[in-house]
Parts: structure tokens; C-alpha cells; sequence
């Protein structure tokens, strides 16, 4: 039973001292820059490069990607932000807009257990105490790196599902033969 106990307690504290080198490891602005620049410069590019798969597909292929959908596409950018803003800023509140909650059980789910390993009982400690309170607060402090990178993921992946889902639609109403308003 005693060696059971110590087995708990140091995986524990392995996944506290995992949590501190990982957010350590993403901790510099450098990272998020990096992430939004090329999340950015992703998104800015997929509307050119439907433009030129339309071209490719009119002239040479079977015709089934239009030029309008990549204007669907870039009108999508437009949802898409916003949605963006509100997954990035509002988090899991967002989920109670019912136009965006299912975008947040998509983009809600995260690699690995992000839940915040520094706590009290990590450290031996009781967390109901004070001391157990404020490594518990230290513990979210140290997480915010991840927090953000996750905030940012969220923001480009709602863009991007947005940007794709009106050129899908798009495309299933040009087949359906729709045209004016209808399409």
C-alpha cells in the first residue's frame, strides 16, 4: 500500500514538472508569433489557391471546382473570424451560442491532459489549504503559454472551417443546379 501511495505521489509530481517544461517550452513570444503569422498567411492563401484549382479544374479537369466557390471561400473568412474571436476570447462560455457551439466541441479538444498537474496533492499538499490554493494558482499561471497557443489554434481552426464549409456548400448548390438566389 505504501509503495503504491509513493507511486502516485511521484506521477503526479512527473506530470507537474511535465506541465512547467512544456509551458516553459512554449512560453516565448516568438512561438506565438510564429503560429499566428503562418496560421495567417494559411488562411490568406486558401482563396487564391481554390482560385487557381478552379482554373485548373475548368480548363483541364472535370469542371467540379468553380471560381465561385472561392469567392464562398473568402466570404467565409469573414464568419469564420468571427467566430474565431468569440471561440478565442469567450473559451468554453463560448459554447453557449447555439451558432457556435458546435465549432467549440470541435475545436475544444486538445492534445494530451492539459488540466493543471501543479497542484497541492502534486506536492504532497493538501489543495483545499491555502498553500494548496496558491500552487494550484501558480500552477495556472505557469499554463498560460499553452492556454494561449490554444486560444490562438481555436481562432485559426474556426476560420478555416468556416472558409471550407461555404466553399463545400457552394459546391453541392452549383451541383444541385441552383442558381440566383437560390445558390
Amino acid at each position: 500500500f505504501n509503495q503504491t501511495v509513493r507511486q502516485l505521489g511521484e506521477a503526479k509530481l512527473s506530470g507537474a514538472i511535465h506541465q512547467a517544461w512544456i509551458n516553459g517550452l512554449l512560453s516565448s513570444p516568438k512561438t506565438h508569433a510564429v503560429n499566428i503569422l503562418s496560421n495567417s498567411l494559411t488562411a490568406v492563401w486558401a482563396v487564391p489557391e481554390r482560385y487557381l484549382a478552379a482554373g485548373i479544374s475548368q480548363t483541364v479537369g472535370d469542371g467540379s471546382i468553380t471560381f465561385g466557390e472561392a469567392s464562398a471561400k473568402a466570404f467565409g473568412m469573414t464568419k469564420g473570424i468571427r467566430d474565431g474571436f468569440m471561440l478565442a476570447v469567450k473559451g468554453k462560455q463560448a459554447a453557449e451560442n447555439p451558432e457556435i457551439a458546435d465549432l467549440f466541441d470541435m475545436f475544444g479538444k486538445i492534445e494530451g491532459n492539459h488540466t493543471n498537474q501543479i497542484t497541492g496533492s502534486a506536492f504532497g499538499v493538501d489543495d483545499a489549504g491555502k498553500f494548496g490554493q496558491g500552487i494550484a494558482m501558480v500552477g495556472k499561471a505557469l499554463n498560460l503559454p499553452s492556454a494561449a497557443l490554444q486560444a490562438e489554434d481555436a481562432f485559426f481552426k474556426s476560420i478555416g472551417y468556416r472558409m471550407e464549409l461555404n466553399a463545400l456548400a457552394y459546391r453541392e448548390a452549383v451541383r444541385e443546379g441552383l442558381e440566383g438566389k437560390e445558390l
